[in-house]
């Protein structure tokens, strides 16, 4: 029966055709029953060619064909049209895929249908492809929407195609509003940047800041990143922005830059504004914008009045000496406080300095008149530095394009105002005073005087430290502790700059007892961190004005007790010349501090009047030389016969010696052949703020 049915149908040549196709085709009669069965189909449902002809299609290949969809098939066939459809396919071993189904007839010369051939397309790849990208698509729009960034898609000819719900929510509008409209509508810049990228051909983006108004009437600020979109052909598709709201960040700018140029307390111009407002002024060179005046503002006794009624009272006072300046000076002058109780007034476009004195004449008037805080009645007076631009209009330091030029002009008229002030606390206080550069010599003397008098309390005393060393070995054996004073302004300062003015004015009794007790307690501290070792000497200079202090010893005594530091490890050093001053006296002083066990030295030997007599009077126990001396040894026939005799004495009076200045590797070689053995200089240190490791060598 099989065999008669086949021989009906006039496809039998294309069989072999049939065979090759990757689909799966089965022939069947108009009955259902297969009459070709391709290898494909033998891969896909499992059943062979011999096991699948005879039988019926439907019973090896679709789960469930339905009698209507089997009476549309049959119907589309017989008008002479394929047929289409999505099945579950089920193969020999029960297991099912999805398929996509093609029957087409096969028409005998009279055009009458007298088989069917069905294709199985296997899309189990192509749907599980779909679903991928379902939920990529879905993934991805998931990211779009809840991304805390605004999302922007333009196309080609500029109109949007796609806005995400949080750009839409940055600009208070809606999906639907944004768009199908042109993206410059909202975005004057964007039309500027995409043409701009669109020339460069390449896929960088930039960045711009984009403030929009926002329809609640606030400002708000977008940063905008832009990036041009290109097919695989360079052809420009359109943009793809993002926006993030910058809008508080914005505002904390806007008020860390208050906070920078304004003063917490009294909301004033703090130094940062007023320089770079003198520094404006400064650089106007037209005549007609007339001179520039500096008025440094410095309020009378207000420190003990804070001191005593404490500084919730001294800041209402503050706040009423702001609203005191500010009321007596012109509308377009600048009032800062530069911290404390001191203020500057900047006035400019003034027609002569006359102007200026009458600024200041006013601000000292307001001051005359009681403050009523914290139920008293205060009279605060004020001091007022007066600082004026030499002629109209020009700086005398302006250089076209100098800036450093200008900065040093503005801060040289800013120390001139306060050379001033200091001109005018030494008249008597509560009056003003203008710069004049014949005195600025003696008003900066005593300006230094009294910041030299507050340099303790306001903790900007330093010791630095030089090595001390064993010249044989190399080891550190003790180091000396140098005064170096922090200068607000002027950086850190040597001796000499300060040490003169503070014996001149008697300062130096509270900067020695300072430098004693930090040099001790320091001393005391390297000896607690490594008490398993030889302790650390510590060598400090003392001036004759405390030489000659007979309460010296007791203070000192009660120094070295507090900070536990052992009196061996001290080691006082006294310049000849300060033993010469008073030599009775200082005899008395020295010998109560070797009675505490403190050890004596003394500094810059040679360089003095002292005699052996005094020397031997002197209960020392070391000599320092002179640097003056080592830095001939080996060059100057006399200083290193100088050396080598001082060696010799102090050898013979049973004192050490300790080389100073030693720089170089010679130097030292030849301070061991003469019997030398301590040496400090830069060749081991210079001094240092911290000192190295006590115990590390630094043998060269």
């Amino acid at each position: 029966m099989a065999a008669s049915r086949f021989a009906a149908i006039t496809l039998q040549d294309g069989y072999s055709v049939l065979q090759a196709l990757g689909q799966a085709v089965v022939v069947s009669d108009l009955d259902g029953v297969v009459v070709f069965w391709n290898a494909a189909a033998e891969r896909i449902f499992g059943w062979t060619s011999d096991e699948a002809v005879g039988r019926r299609a439907v019973e090896m290949t679709v789960s469930k064909l339905h009698r209507e969809q089997a009476t549309g098939i049959m119907s589309s066939l017989r008008s002479g049209q394929s047929w289409s459809g999505r099945f579950t396919v089920s193969r020999r071993d029960g297991t099912t895929f999805p398929a996509l189904m093609t029957d087409s007839g096969i028409y005998d010369a009279a055009g009458e249908l007298t088989g069917i051939v069905g294709t199985f397309t296997d899309l189990s790849g192509q749907l599980a492809a779909e679903a991928r990208l379902h939920r990529s698509e879905a993934l991805h729009r998931a990211i779009v929407e809840t991304s805390g960034e605004g999302i922007l898609l333009v196309g080609s000819d500029g109109v949007i195609t796609f806005a995400n719900h949080q750009l839409a929510e940055f600009l208070g509008l809606a999906v639907s509003d944004l768009v199908g409209r042109s993206s410059t509508s909202f975005l004057p810049n964007d039309l500027e940047v995409l043409a701009r990228l669109d020339r460069r051909r390449q896929g960088i983006g930039e960045r711009y800041e984009f403030p929009f108004g926002h329809p609640d009437g606030s400002t708000r600020h977008l940063l905008v990143s832009v990036k041009p979109l290109y097919d695989d052909d360079g052809m420009h598709l359109g943009s793809l922005s993002t926006f993030a709201d910058i809008t508080e960040r914005k505002r904390a700018e806007a008020a860390l830059t208050r906070l920078a140029m304004r003063d917490p307390l009294t909301g004033l111009a703090n130094r940062t504004m007023l320089m770079e407002r003198l520094d404006a002024a400064l650089a106007k060179k037209d005549a007609s914008a007339g001179r520039v005046a500096l008025l440094f503002v410095d309020l009378d006794q207000f420190k003990s009045v804070n001191d005593s009624l404490g500084h919730g009272v001294g800041d209402e006072l503050l706040l009423l000496a702001t609203e005191r300046i500010s009321k007596a000076v012109r509308a377009q002058d600048t009032v800062a406080r530069l911290g404390g109780d001191e203020f500057v007034v900047l006035a400019e476009g003034l027609k002569s300095g006359e102007q200026a004195n009458r600024l200041a004449q006013r601000i000292c008037a307001t001051f005359r008149q009681p403050m009523h805080v914290a139920g008293l009645d205060l009279v605060i007076t004020a001091s007022i530095g007066v600082a004026v631009t030499d002629r109209p209009g020009v700086c005398a330091a302006h250089v076209p394009g100098d800036e450093d030029a200008m900065r040093r002009a503005a801060s040289e008229l800013l120390r001139q105002a306060d050379i001033a002030v200091y001109q005018a606390k030494a008249k008597g206080r509560a009056c003003w005073e203008r710069y004049e550069p014949e005195t600025s010599d003696r008003a900066d003397q005593l300006r230094l005087v009294g910041e030299l008098r507050s340099a303790v309390t306001k903790r900007e005393l330093r010791l630095h430290f030089q090595p001390i060393m064993d010249l044989a070995t190399g080891r550190m054996v003790a180091a000396e502790a140098l005064l170096r004073w922090q200068h607000p302004s002027r950086g850190l300062l040597a001796p000499d700059d300060f040490i003169p003015l503070a014996e001149q004015t008697g300062l130096i009794r509270e900067l020695d007892g300072w430098a004693l007790e930090a040099a001790c307690r320091q001393a005391a501290a390297w000896h607690r961190a490594d008490p398993d070792r030889a302790p650390l000497g510590i060598a400090v200079n003392l001036s004759a004005r405390q030489l000659a202090d007979r309460h010296l010893p007791s203070r000192l005594d009660t120094i070295l007790r507090q900070t536990g530091l052992d009196p061996a490890s001290l080691v006082i050093e006294i310049t000849e010349t300060a033993l010469m001053d008073d030599p009775d006296a200082a005899l008395g002083v020295l010998h109560a501090l070797k009675g505490l066990g403190i050890r004596l030295s003394i500094d810059d030997f040679g360089t003095g009047y002292s005699s052996l007599v005094y020397l031997k009077r002197f209960p020392v126990d070391e000599l320092k030389i002179d640097r003056s001396f080592v830095d001939g040894l080996g060059v100057e026939a006399e200083d290193t016969a100088i050396v080598s005799s001082v060696l010799s004495l102090a050898k013979a009076v049973g004192v050490k010696v300790v080389a100073e200045g030693v720089e170089t590797e010679d130097q030292r070689r030849i301070l061991v052949e003469l019997g030398c053995e301590f040496g400090q200089g830069y060749l081991w240190s210079r001094p240092l703020p911290e000192l190295l490791d006590p115990q590390t060598s630094l043998a060269v």
